[in-house]
């Protein structure tokens, strides 16, 4: 975990004056609010097709389904409205008198200014949707690799079965941290 809070210091370090580390962290953010959107979502959608044999584990795994592609289906949203009334958003800060009298209200202006800067490295609809189909290829191949793995092991495991493991195990650990 603690490694997402050292990429945007190195995509600072690397590149140097071109990229500030709150901008960094806010693609960080997107990136995993969107991965756990989908993943979540294709959790939902597993459970659809999955057999109910053991109903009390599966009523559980279904309401975590349910409360994590609530919450991150909230997170994915409220970036979406954040970047779309971003100068609503900054001018209203900018008014609040607290914020701008201080030194400590001044970095808060700024680091929330990057931030919101930030948010527009998925800049319209379509690139929106180029990130989420690449998202949504990718947790297919993870879901694919542990089809491979169950295989490698000689445990039989459906890739509908693979799927399901992999995306309880990721919104498990999204969600407990």
């Amino acid at each position: 975990r603690l490694g997402e809070l050292v990429r945007p210091y190195l995509l600072r370090q690397r590149h140097r004056g071109k990229i500030r580390m709150t901008e960094g962290l806010a693609v960080i953010v997107v990136e995993r609010a969107v991965d756990g959107m989908m993943v979540s979502l294709l959790l939902f959608l597993v459970l659809f097709f999955m057999p109910r044999a053991h109903i009390e584990s599966y009523e559980r795994v279904r309401i975590g389904a349910y409360v994590a592609l609530l919450v991150f289906l909230g997170v994915v949203t409220m970036l979406g409205v954040m970047f779309a009334s971003r100068r609503h958003l900054m001018s209203f800060l900018e008014r609040f008198g607290l914020l701008t009298g201080t030194p400590l209200g001044q970095r808060v202006l700024s680091i929330t200014r990057a931030f919101l800067s930030a948010l527009q490295v998925l800049p319209n609809a379509r690139t929106f949707l180029t990130f989420i189909g690449i998202t949504a290829v990718y947790w297919c191949l993870v879901a694919l690799g542990y089809n491979v793995l169950s295989e490698g092991f000689d445990l039989g495991l459906p890739i509908l079965g693979s799927m399901a493991m992999m995306a309880t195990s990721v919104v498990g650990v999204s969600c407990t941290g």
